[in-house]
């Protein structure tokens, strides 16, 4: 009866004698990230109005608001990219286990 149990044992062991051992580094993903974006966006400079009369102003904050637009447009875009690269490798890091 021992006989029986110690060859069972040993037999399944020799299945895991011969395996590789498979060893994953860790996920490095935030340095696909580019590292000027961590500096932000910096928003679109404040019009000086000094001097202008009521149309030339409105249009010096009509063309901020337009620049602070595009300066929002990036920073969003930075967003979703960075979001984008992050999983991407967590999943191709992940499909790699075992």
């Amino acid at each position: 009866m021992r006989l029986m149990v110690v060859l069972a044992f040993s037999a399944a062991l020799t299945g895991c004698i011969n395996r590789p051992v498979v060893s994953i580094p860790p996920a490095s993903c935030a340095q696909l990230v580019p590292a000027e974006w961590s500096e932000g966006v910096e928003a679109a400079p404040i019009p000086d109005t000094t001097g202008l009369d009521g149309l030339a102003a409105v249009q010096a904050w009509a063309a901020a608001y337009v620049a602070m637009g595009g300066q929002l447009a990036k920073a969003n875009g930075r967003t979703a990219d960075t979001i984008g690269i992050v999983s991407r490798c967590e999943a191709m890091v992940n499909a790699a286990r075992p």
